[in-house]
């Protein structure tokens, strides 16, 4: 995940790039969902490192022009979604930072 976010990040890539980034990693969270709750040291392996990086990203994303990258926000949308829905356990914390502007998106 670490690749992922350096890759996102980087300058040089496209909107069209940076959406399959997000379904990457849309993908890779789906893949360790399962042990939020029963394996919360594995979770916390994959994550913890990027995790905040990606709420700040997935903020600004949301918060950008709405007629802007509309791929780049539908991923990163179905993202938050499934961290949310999946990782109850691990996301708990971060609800309240992309609740307010989720809701007014």
């Amino acid at each position: 995940m670490p690749l992922l976010l350096e890759t996102f990040t980087s300058e040089e890539i496209t909107a069209r790039d940076r959406s399959h980034i997000l379904h990457l990693l849309y993908i890779m969270i789906r893949g360790i969902a399962w042990a939020d709750g029963l394996d919360n040291e594995l979770v916390q392996s994959c994550l913890n490192e990027t995790f905040g990086n990606w709420m700040a990203i997935f903020l600004q994303i949301i918060q950008s022009n709405a007629t802007k990258n509309i791929a780049v926000r539908i991923n990163a949308l179905s993202c938050l979604t499934v961290i949310f829905r999946d990782l109850i356990n691990y996301s708990r914390n971060s609800i309240n930072i992309i609740l307010k502007p989720v809701w007014k998106l």
